[in-house]
Order: C-alpha cells, then structure tokens, then sequence
C-alpha cells in the first residue's frame, strides 16, 4: 500500500469591510505538500469572497507548484450566487484546470438550495442539488464529458445526550462519462457527516463511499482531473474560536484510491492546522 502524507500548515487572513450592506473577504495560502511516489509540490492562492445583497461572488485563483518537470497546474474558480429568497438560494460557476500536462478542462454547475429551517422546531433541514457538466481533452486529444449530479439533505436538531446543535448531512453523487476509463461510464459516491457545535468548538467527522472519477467534491471547490479511481474514506475536524474575530482549525482526512493503471489501492493521508482571522 503506498501512502501520499501532506501536511498543510495555512495562515488564512480575513479582509472583511462593510459598505451599504457589501462585505469582502480575501484568503491568502500556501499548502506544502510531499509524496514517497510522487514528486513534492506546493499549492498557493487565493481565494476572495464579494457579497452585495442579496448576491454574492467568489473567485479563487491557485497554483501548483512541483518538483517535476511538466507537473505544474493552474486553478480558477467562479461561482455567483442569487440570495434573494430567504428560503431558495441559487449558485452558479465554473472550476477550470489548466495542467501543463495531462488532461486539461474544467467542470460548470448549476446549484439550488432550500434552506427549511424554523427555529420555533427542534427539527429542521435544509435540501440542495449540484448539477455538474466536466468537460475536458485528455493527455491523448480525445475528448471526456463527465455529467454529476449530487443531491443532499441536511437535518439540524438537538439531543439530551449532546450539547450545541447537531447536523448530519447525506450526500450522493452520480456520475455518466463519456467513456469507459477502467471504471465504467456510470460511478456513484457518497458522503456522510455528523457535526456538533457548543461554545467555541465545532466537530466535524465524515466518511466517503462508493467510487469515482473526474469526481466533483465539496460543491464544486475541489474538482479532479484524473482516471485514479477514488473509494472510501473519512475525515476528521475541529474548530475552536480563539475570539470572535480569529480561529483555529485542525483536520486529519485519509483518502482510498486506484491509481490509474493500477489493480492495487494506495491511501492519501492529510493532516491541517488552519488559523483564520477577520479584521
């Protein structure tokens, strides 16, 4: 089993201003990251978030940096998001990546989100759906269209066994490629999460099932570009609010997956510590 360790050590700065109901906010970071079977790299950006009620824009630009020659790869990343209803929120953007080598492209997604929560009710949800279209031209000139979409349900309630508010959300992606890449032309994965937030902590633990690949995750913010077959795993969170201004954030994730080409599984370990700041 070959195992991808990165330690990711980020000092994110928060600019936020207000003006006639407007707020920015920029993130700057530098993500070092090393492998025992692929060659060392580092991920810097930055990520800006532009509110006008009741819309809001993000834009985020990064850069990775390897080792090797020829594994360089840029990111950018556009979402616009309509706020106008209280209870129905809509998103719209586009994740494009641009490798030196290998398969360059990008995906587009339409997003809709029913927030159904009633604070007079122990009991409440929120439901949304990310529809995804990749498309990209592989290392070889062919063609790749890659159709996600991934519903989800959130619930929000409280228990007598745990303090603070408890949410678990049940996320499934199903995928149709274009092409056979070693894992058929359907994929289906999943994700669960159970978090818990009292005082200045907040938990966050996850599992990820099923398998994909040019897989969509986290709503669009982390878009993959390769035929390595990702499977199961899980991550761990925790949030503690220094001042109401500043936190710290440490996670560990451990990903399974098939390079590509391969019949044997490797694993992805990452641990990171995050420090945010508002000013």
């Amino acid at each position: 089993m070959n195992i991808r360790h990165s330690i990711v050590i980020a000092m994110v700065y928060f600019l936020s201003s207000s003006l006639y109901a407007s707020s920015v906010s920029l993130i700057g970071y530098a993500i070092p990251v090393s492998s025992p079977v692929k060659p060392a790299s580092t991920i810097t950006g930055i990520y800006s978030y532009i509110g006008f009620s009741p819309y809001s824009i993000e834009l985020e630009l990064d850069n990775t940096a390897s080792s090797a020659a020829g594994k360089n790869q840029q990111n950018t990343l556009l979402i616009f998001t309509d706020n106008r209803s209280p209870y129905t929120h809509w998103r719209i953007g586009t994740n494009q990546v641009q490798p030196e080598n290998g398969s360059k492209g990008g995906t587009y997604f339409l997003g809709v989100k029913f927030d159904q929560r009633d604070y007079y009710y122990t009991l409440n949800a929120e439901i949304s759906s990310n529809f995804y279209v990749g498309l990209y031209t592989l290392a070889s000139g062919e063609k790749l269209t890659v159709y996600q979409v991934s519903p989800e349900i959130t619930n929000y309630f409280y228990s007598a066994f745990l303090p603070g508010q408890i949410a678990v959300t049940t996320k499934g992606s199903f995928q149709s490629l274009s092409q056979n890449l070693g894992n058929g032309t359907v994929q289906a994965f999943g994700e669960f999460s159970v978090s818990n937030g009292f005082g200045p902590l907040y938990l966050t633990a996850k599992s990820f099932f099923g398998s994909s690949q040019y897989g969509v995750y986290e709503n669009g913010y982390v878009v993959y570009n390769s035929a390595d077959k990702f499977q199961d795993g899980y991550s761990l969170a925790i949030r503690y609010s220094l001042t109401p201004a500043s936190s710290i954030t440490a996670g560990y994730q451990v990903f399974n997956f098939t390079p590509d080409g391969s019949t044997s599984k490797s694993t992805i370990s990452r641990l990171s510590i995050m420090v945010g700041i508002n000013i």
